[in-house]
């Protein structure tokens, strides 16, 4: 007697089937859009140095946005470290080389753009061991190149990284009331400032914040005659979210760290609980032998079912016991609303993936309001990684899940996507271009696209809503493509435009400007 599969099981997999023939399809077909012109305008910037980050902001605030580039010359002990700013005049094409370039400070050891003082536009800025700083920008548009002091105030930012530069995001609406405020770490507590009525910043309130301490030492003793007794210290702040946790309307401190989640409730007169409301240590850990593996662990706050409460989203990357094999484990706490026991012991959902990933994304794919789960994935082993150097690339693994009507994410992804990279074994081992991304909506119809940017060209998916999710895509060609790139709207066209840089590339920036031609 034969049996036969369920009706359900007999959907599941024809679904299965066809998204697989998708998949392989998005792999193997490379068009252009129907007119055959590029999508993108391209331009490359002449960097004088090592890129260390950048940014795009409307600096005078007159609608298109310039670029803000940190770079690096010289090596140690004559390092230096430069900022670069690129404006368009006339024409959507950026002044190259820079309109202004200067040295930055030597103290710097974080760096943001923002409305903080009174000079017009906004002011560039930066963090030291004692403050804050800034460049003010004349009316011209013109910045200083001698900063001005605007908080003196000891951070735990010790020392600069010449070859490292972050931004701060430091400032921010932290209460949720359309205000910009300072968070300044220090090295037990976290500071807020806002401005007084007279414009001057003040202290408002602090929550006891404890960094993580590691320590270091390069060199063992070898009882020999030369004796290296160095140890070095760093430290790591927690991930910093600000969101509703408890549905009261208004925005909580959560801070992350590993397995443990720590919750700084707002009171009603706007200032956040100096000490932890509640801290949870999510009960994942293993135990016994498998203690001994490598663990990896990311926790993520987000309202996944738009209930106005906080859910958690907890990922842990750990050794099977193979040599080199992972494994992905991604565990959904769904918040009771009890503030007392927010979370169950137990994990409401556990997804599981062999592989390693950067992390689980969140994005409204079917734009049904509700939070939908994906991840890229690199399958490791041995002989993975052996045939791997040998042809030169690399296959990833895009899973998407799309979040059903009882909060749970369906046992199989609703859509995968394999896509094949270029290994670089010039610097290291690494492919050749960005994770897929599904964040931004490309030709402005209100969805959010797929990204794939790979192998000089990048390749976009329209969202389509339908049961394949993404059409096929629409590829650029002769794109520089690099592990770093930012998305945003440059020229206030509406349009999502692409930069592309290099870390460890000297001189070269790439700005690709959407031309809106889907």
């Amino acid at each position: 007697m034969t049996n036969y599969p369920s009706d359900k099981r007999l959907v599941n997999r024809i679904r299965l089937m066809q998204y697989s023939i998708l998949a392989l399809m998005c792999f193997f077909i490379v068009v252009k859009n129907t007119e055959g012109a590029e999508l993108f305008s391209s331009q490359s910037l002449s960097i004088d140095g090592m890129i260390l980050s950048t940014i795009s902001s409307d600096l005078d605030e007159k609608g298109s946005a310039e670029i803000i580039v940190l770079s690096k010359t010289g090596i140690y002990p004559k390092e230096k470290r430069w900022i670069s700013l690129y404006r368009t005049e006339k024409s959507e094409q950026y002044l190259n080389p820079a309109w202004q370039r200067w040295e930055l400070d030597h103290a710097a050891t974080m760096f943001e753009v923002g409305d903080i003082a009174s000079s017009p536009g906004k002011e560039i800025f930066y963090l030291t061991d004692s403050g804050i700083h800034y460049y003010p920008q004349g009316k011209d548009g013109t910045y200083s190149k001698k900063s001005h002091k605007l908080l003196d105030f000891p951070t735990i930012t010790v020392s600069p990284v010449i070859s490292y530069l972050p931004r701060s995001n430091l400032l921010g609406d932290w209460k949720g009331n359309n205000r910009k405020m300072f968070l300044v770490p220090q090295f037990n507590t976290f500071a807020f400032f806002d401005r007084d009525s007279s414009g001057e910043w003040r202290k408002t309130d602090t929550v006891s914040v404890t960094p993580r301490t590691f320590l270091f030492s390069d060199n063992e003793d070898d009882g020999g005659a030369f004796r290296d007794y160095s140890i070095r210290a760093e430290f790591r702040l927690p991930r910093i979210f600000i969101m509703d946790f408890n549905g009261d309307y208004l925005q909580d401190l959560i801070l992350t760290e590993q397995e443990s989640l720590t919750v700084y409730l707002q009171k009603a007169d706007g200032k956040f609980s100096g000490e932890p409301s509640f801290k949870i240590v999510f009960p994942v850990r293993p135990s016994g032998k498998e203690s001994d593996v490598n663990l990896f662990y990311l926790t993520t706050p987000v309202d996944l079912n738009g209930d106005k409460y906080v859910d958690v989203i907890l990922t842990l990357t750990k050794g099977t016991g193979k040599f080199l094999e992972q494994e992905i484990i991604i565990y959904i706490f769904l918040n009771k609303q009890n503030l007392e026991s927010p979370f169950t012991k137990k994990p409401d959902q556990t997804i599981t993936a062999n592989g390693v990933t950067p992390g689980v994304n969140i994005a409204d794919v079917d734009s049904d309001g509700n939070a939908d789960l994906y991840f890229t994935k690199i399958k490791l082993g041995f002989w993975k990684i052996v045939q791997n150097l040998i042809s030169k690339r690399v296959t990833l693994d895009t899973s998407i899940y799309l979040l059903q009507n009882d909060s749970r994410y369906p046992d199989d992804p609703d859509f995968l996507l394999k896509t094949d990279y270029k290994i670089n074994l010039t610097h290291k081992i690494r492919f050749q271009g960005t994770w897929p991304t599904i964040k931004s909506d490309f030709n402005k119809d209100g969805l959010i696209d797929l990204l794939v940017a790979r192998d000089d060209k990048i390749e976009i998916f329209l969202n389509t809503l339908s049961e394949n999710l993404f059409s096929k895509p629409f590829v650029q060609s002769g794109v520089v493509t690099s592990p770093f790139m930012q998305i945003t709207d440059l020229n206030n066209d509406g349009f999502n435009d692409l930069i592309f840089y290099e870390k460890k590339r000297n001189g070269e920036l790439s700005v690709l400007l959407n031309k809106g031609i889907w």
